[in-house]
């Protein structure tokens, strides 16, 4: 799509090694170029500043999600199955089926649609429910960096991030133990789908081909332990607010979907953050209860989503800039929680700072159903490390995780002594 505005274009490529390796400078770059401009190599508009993305994030009448929070768009674009960069993988079963089509089309409504979706899993994940699952969070965190703190050494993004995460998330939706790996790769797979279609892209879909069948049994009906998220799913089926048992497992398998990597990429984000600032640890260490403020501002200055996408339903007019209907709105949430404009010394790492401002998990209707459990998780995590460990250090060199739409660490060592 070519359209010819005056605005400020840039070549940026936020999808090259070098941009997310390292996208700081170039969200400086973007956020002084305006506040909206045009990126040339995918034809699409971006906002960097945080005023702006907080409008586009808020405003779904002009800024849809119906054609995606990602690149590519299903309206305009060559269905996946059918484009020629899918062609090496797609033999591999599971991979062209209606449910995953349906789930990715289950997220994208904008009202009306979306609201009965939105109201039934906020009452799925109201503040009050999640409190009930809050001393089993906390009790399982104390256990798991207690075992490793006694080790002295590990893999803070495998071993206790994404251990962590996995299992919070498998027994509050009720699925079984054996086999819950499977939920990261099947969440690396859709989190990759929000970029271009790329060598990332077509390398998470071809690793996911086992999770995609574990995760569509492990969410049927007779597979979901009782007590927990998957069975208040069927029984909404059976009071007909969901359509049918198939859309149940959909909405099922939302939660591997989106709950799993987010969290575990922030946990591990915060660990990294405080294994490389001591001054902040040295606070956490001497209060605890700054553990929730240490999540939040990790979200706000190494945000774990990279991109987020809106389409423009219209022409409009952001912050004095002319819009046309019809194409792709970039934003960059990393981006914007460095703003200066808001945030004070935006660059620096502060526990004590209110980043309540940070936009991490969006705003307005399609803001995260599941952020006070993924705070909670958070929380429970980062407090245990301050209690159990004294000391917290990188034992090496820590390794990017390779991801269109993730910033965070596929292996992050760190050396501790208890305390």
């Amino acid at each position: 799509m070519t359209i010819e505005l005056d605005l400020p274009r840039l070549d940026l490529d936020p999808y090259s090694q070098e941009f997310l390796s390292d996208p700081y400078p170039y969200y400086e770059e973007l956020r002084e170029a305006g506040p909206v401009v045009w990126l040339n190599r995918y034809g699409h508009y971006a906002v960097g500043r945080h005023a702006e993305t907080k409008i586009v994030l808020e405003n779904w009448e002009t800024f849809g999600s119906t054609r995606g929070f990602g690149l590519n768009d299903p309206d305009r674009d060559v269905p996946l199955v059918e484009a020629p960069e899918f062609e090496p993988i797609r033999e591999i079963p599971g991979m062209c089926t209606e449910s995953m089509q349906r789930l990715y089309a289950a997220v994208r409504p904008d009202p009306p649609e979306h609201d009965p979706i939105r109201q039934m899993f906020m009452k799925m994940l109201a503040p009050g429910l999640i409190r009930g699952w809050r001393e089993r969070i906390l009790e399982r965190a104390d256990q798991l960096v207690q075992d490793l703190v006694a080790r002295g050494g590990f893999d803070a993004a495998v071993e206790l991030s994404d251990h962590f995460v996995l299992n919070v998330i498998g027994d509050i939706v009720g699925l079984r133990e054996e086999g819950r790996e499977n939920m990261l790769l099947y969440g690396d797979m859709a989190m990759n789908t929000s970029g271009p279609r790329n060598e990332t892209y077509i390398h998470s879909i071809a690793g996911a081909a086992d999770s995609v069948e574990w995760v569509g049994e492990a969410c049927r009906r007779e597979a979901i332990a009782p007590g927990g998220i998957g069975e208040l799913v069927f029984e909404s089926v059976d009071r007909g607010e969901i359509p049918d048992e198939a859309m149940g497992e959909v909405f099922v398998r939302l939660f591997p979907t989106a709950a799993v990597d987010t969290t575990s990429s922030t946990i591990t984000n915060a660990i990294h953050n405080l294994a490389t600032h001591p001054d902040q640890w040295r606070l956490l260490r001497e209060n605890a209860n700054l553990a929730r403020n240490a999540f939040q501002e990790t979200m706000r200055l190494t945000q774990a989503i990279h991109p987020l996408y809106r389409t423009t339903n219209h022409e409009s007019v952001l912050s004095g800039c002319p819009v046309a209907g019809g194409a792709k709105m970039m934003m960059l949430l990393g981006s914007a929680n460095r703003d200066p404009r808001v945030f004070e010394d935006p660059n620096r790492f502060d526990i004590r700072r209110d980043a309540s401002a940070q936009l991490g998990f969006g705003s307005g209707i399609h803001s995260c159903a599941g952020q006070s459990l993924a705070r909670l998780e958070g929380e429970a995590v980062l407090a245990a490390l301050a209690r159990h460990a004294a000391t917290i250090a990188l034992d090496g060199e820590p390794s990017r995780r390779v991801h269109n739409t993730l910033h965070t660490w596929a292996r992050l060592p760190v050396f501790v002594t208890a305390a």
